[in-house]
């Protein structure tokens, strides 16, 4: 009867509920697990199909499947560096789009800061240095400086990096700025002919014909079939000798 609720009933009734909710929860984190293995057998099942599509070339359909992941989850690191490599592959084809290079960069460095201490350094230092010589080609200087920078936050030692921001600074007419980045390249590979080349043409411009010969007779000696090369390494020889007589 409703009037006859004892303390036993209430306790059996306390239990109910607890044994109720406890039942309850369990089943929402069970379907919680689900949709998280739904989701990440979803994902890895589109990036499979996207990592094909690149392979095969098919940036476009590459694109979608990496896309389709970032919409459920923006911060998954395959996905990014996926379809930074896939806007990289259609950027090249569309002959070399800046707005998707942009885009490339933009996913790449995404992944980066979702994965820091991944290998994603490597590829997009040569992503950046790619979209620099394409700045350079547009005669876009400062767009070119930004990029090589970055290109040598990511990896210090890249001499085509040092040698390029030289010879901007050079054109510029920063000359011992220039002088500082060759010289540094050439402490980092010294058997690369054309950081030595690139050191004698700005000595020369300066009036330094025998540190431009010197720096020449490294060049010609490391590429001696570089007609360029030789050209000024005999002019610079010419030079010297008149300037003994």
């Amino acid at each position: 009867m409703i009037g006859n609720f004892t303390a036993d009933n209430h306790g059996s009734l306390t239990e109910s509920i607890v044994r109720t909710a406890r039942t309850g929860i369990s089943v929402l984190i069970l379907f919680m697990v689900a949709l998280v293995i739904q989701s990440c057998s979803s994902n890895n099942a589109a990036i499979q199909k996207g990592e094909t599509s690149l392979r095969l070339g098919d940036y476009t359909m590459a694109i979608g499947f990496f896309e389709e992941v970032l919409h459920r989850n923006p911060d998954n690191y395959d996905a990014r560096v996926g379809l930074g490599k896939s806007l990289i592959q259609q950027a090249a084809k569309q002959h070399d789009d800046t707005l998707l290079w942009s885009k490339a960069l933009i996913n790449l460095e995404a992944a980066r800061t979702i994965r820091p201490q991944s290998d994603i350094e490597p590829l997009l230092s040569d992503a950046w240095m790619a979209r620099a010589r394409i700045d350079l080609d547009n005669k876009d200087t400062i767009a070119a400086l930004t990029a090589l920078s970055r290109t040598l936050e990511l990896t210090p030692g890249s001499t085509a990096a040092l040698n390029a921001a030289g010879i901007i600074y050079f054109k510029m007419g920063d000359s011992d700025k220039a002088l500082q980045l060759l010289n540094r390249a050439a402490l980092i590979d010294t058997t690369d002919a054309f950081t030595f080349f690139n050191a004698g043409m700005v000595k020369w411009s300066l009036g330094d014909y025998d540190g431009a010969h010197k720096a020449w007779f490294k060049a010609v000696a490391l590429a001696p079939q570089d007609k360029d090369i030789v050209f000024w390494f005999m002019t610079a020889e010419k030079k010297m000798t008149e300037g003994r007589q």
